[in-house]
């Protein structure tokens, strides 16, 4: 769950450069014309966290913002801790998405190389929150959305 909202989260930041992604509401409509472009565009980053953490931190209003970039480098270390091995497998969209698994071809067994262990709940929303109200501010989200 924590993957698949950090991958929300972060893909949502990419499109808040766009102007016409910063207007849409929560009950906006959307063509499918703007659908399948920005569809194809955020595809195209996968879902490799590290990867798109990466585009992000070369945004210049990103990396020009220090609260943003110390959000970006504590998430990579969340990343990295709890979710990916210290060795690089395929680059399959599974292995770029969940805690990579050794399998011992000969005697066909597998096991995970991660630690049954989780990042503290409050240690994740006291990451995202306090963003979700930067985000706000850096790129005047309500203040876009009330025009």
């Amino acid at each position: 769950m924590f993957l698949s909202g950090a991958e929300i989260f972060l893909k949502g930041m990419w499109l808040c450069q766009f102007p016409a992604c910063r207007r849409i509401r929560h009950n906006s409509y959307v063509n499918e014309a703007f659908r399948k472009r920005y569809f194809l565009r955020l595809k195209s980053h996968g879902h490799d966290l590290l990867r798109l953490i990466g585009r992000l931190r070369r945004l210049r209003v990103y990396r020009n913002d220090p609260v943003t970039m110390r959000f970006l480098e504590r998430l990579s270390a969340i990343i990295r801790m709890y979710y990916y091995p210290l060795y690089q497998a395929d680059k399959n969209w599974a292995s770029a998405r969940y805690p990579k698994r050794f399998y011992d071809d000969r005697e066909k067994i597998g096991a995970s190389d991660a630690v049954n262990s989780y990042p503290n709940q409050w240690l994740v929303i006291g990451l995202f929150r306090p963003m979700e109200t930067h985000l706000d501010r850096l790129w005047g989200l309500r203040h876009n959305l009330q025009k």
